[in-house]
């Protein structure tokens, strides 16, 4: 999951007031450009992934795949590297930025069909502009925990007229709010995780989706992680056993 500051939180929560009194239909080109502008000026402070070469080899076939799922786009195509490995895990891939990046190790491990899967996974992340529609949710936590304080500031805090019991009671907002964040914040990814993998599978990917979750499943998940309830309200991707059931759902309809 990539963090966004608080600085450009902030930055993003005033060109949101912008955002929302553009109720009428002409403007919507309008919110959509600066929606845009939005993410591409938070991904600029966001420390880069580089743009580290993959072996010609393993492009080639990711390239032969995204043809093969009818994705005309040019899509630029990187290699993770040792850092960006470090700090996210040796089984992943991700998109950033209009490109995908790939680990060749852990795409060594998989299957063809495993690898398309995982290709059209990433791909859709673009397709559905994800990551500018995660920068929207941002904006909208942060307008309405603004929104909020503002409310509770005005008509209830006065009303306590104990300090104690005022400064106590606005902590707990503040614990709350952070809660409610998290759990929206990570419910969004959840979904946008869910509907990636059904855009891939709906191009020809279920049974290599299926095999990739049940490989995941057994040798790269820790079960502790998705042991309770509350633990998986907080965890950014839902569970593979989730996710290989929502293939085989596709599968039988």
């Amino acid at each position: 999951m990539l963090k966004i500051s608080y600085k450009n939180a902030f930055f993003l929560f005033f060109l949101n007031v912008f955002l929302v009194t553009c109720s009428h239909a002409h403007e919507a080109d309008i919110v959509t450009k600066i929606l845009r502008k939005c993410s591409e000026f938070t991904k600029g402070q966001i420390t880069p992934f580089g743009k580290q070469a993959l072996p010609l080899k393993e492009e080639q076939e990711i390239r032969k795949i995204l043809k093969e799922l009818s994705i005309e786009a040019e899509i630029p195509l990187y290699a993770m590297t040792n850092s960006t490995i470090a700090k996210f895990g040796h089984t992943n891939a991700f998109a950033f930025d209009g490109a995908l990046y790939f680990n060749p190790c852990f795409n060594e491990t998989l299957s063809y069909e495993e690898k398309r899967f995982l290709v059209g996974h990433e791909a859709a992340h673009l397709e559905k502009e994800h990551s500018n529609k995660r920068v929207l949710m941002s904006v909208a936590i942060l307008s309405g925990g603004y929104a909020a304080h503002k409310l509770l500031s005005k008509y209830f805090w006065p009303k306590i007229k104990n300090d104690y019991l005022r400064h106590a009671a606005q902590a707990a907002s503040y614990v709350a709010e952070a809660i409610a964040s998290g759990l929206i914040s990570t419910a969004h990814i959840r979904s946008q995780e869910l509907e990636a993998d059904r855009v891939s599978a709906l191009k020809g990917g279920i049974e290599g989706g299926v095999q990739f979750f049940d490989m995941f499943a057994v040798h790269y998940v820790n079960p502790s992680t998705y042991d309770s309830y509350i633990k998986r309200l907080f965890v950014t991707h839902p569970s593979p056993q989730e996710r290989k059931a929502q293939l085989l759902k596709l599968k039988t309809n």
